[in-house]
């Protein structure tokens, strides 16, 4: 039986197409990864925004962790800016990378708050927790108000009061440079819990309820009933 010119032409199309679904290789990456530190302390902050551009060509997000490092090992080799930035500061930074296919590439950004913030962990008793933080004003900012934050979703921030027992808030007004303690109470047993201190200026240009500058946090889980 003899097959039309159109069937074999179809017939042909789609084998070309198939080999070249089979044989498709996905292109090979760059890794870049990096950290996010306060040029004040020279420690590492967990919260802010990292943004790469072109950003067309990452595959995911720059998110920065807990520690204060991102990491992102599916980008397109090139030439990128890279951006690093807080709400409540005196400068962001930007670093200028060429990445190569197969690559690991690694850049710091510092960036200078208007508040350093530093906290620890005292102890964990039972359902209380007690929190000792430090402020620091830079380059001639006050601080004029604290705030505390817990929850058990990862970085609750001054904002997000009030919000029951999840994420609460308290503001020490007049409050300026030092080390301070704060106990939580009340919290629930056998419980993860995500604890940040924060400080603002006091400011009528800057929102009162956004523009903290915060610590890492810190995560904690409480023991089981006794």
């Amino acid at each position: 039986m003899k097959l039309s010119l159109k069937y074999l032409i179809a017939i042909a199309g789609f084998a070309i197409a198939s080999s070249c679904y089979k044989y498709s290789v996905e292109p090979e990456y760059a890794v870049l990864k990096g950290s996010f530190v306060d040029k004040f302390t020279n420690t590492t902050l967990d919260v802010g925004s990292i943004t790469l551009s072109p950003a067309k060509s990452v595959n995911g997000s720059l998110n920065i962790d807990t520690s204060g490092y991102f990491t992102n090992v599916k980008i397109l080799p090139g030439d990128y800016t890279i951006y690093g930035s807080i709400k409540a500061a005196f400068t962001s930074d930007s670093a200028k990378v060429s990445l190569s296919a197969g690559s690991t590439n690694e850049v710091k950004l510092v960036i200078e708050p208007w508040i350093s913030v530093q906290q620890r962990l005292v102890s964990v008793q039972d359902t209380t927790v007690t929190v000792s933080y430090s402020i620091n004003g830079n380059k001639g900012k006050v601080p004029a108000f604290h705030a505390i934050a817990w929850s058990t979703s990862p970085k609750p921030t001054a904002n997000t009061y009030p919000g029951g027992n999840r994420n609460m808030y308290t503001p020490e007004a007049g409050a300026n440079n030092g080390t301070f303690t704060y106990t939580i109470t009340g919290l629930k047993w056998n419980t993860t819990y995500f604890i940040v201190t924060g400080a603002r200026i006091d400011d009528a240009v800057v929102n009162p309820t956004k523009d903290f500058n915060y610590a890492k946090q810190i995560i904690i889980r409480t023991p089981e009933r006794k």
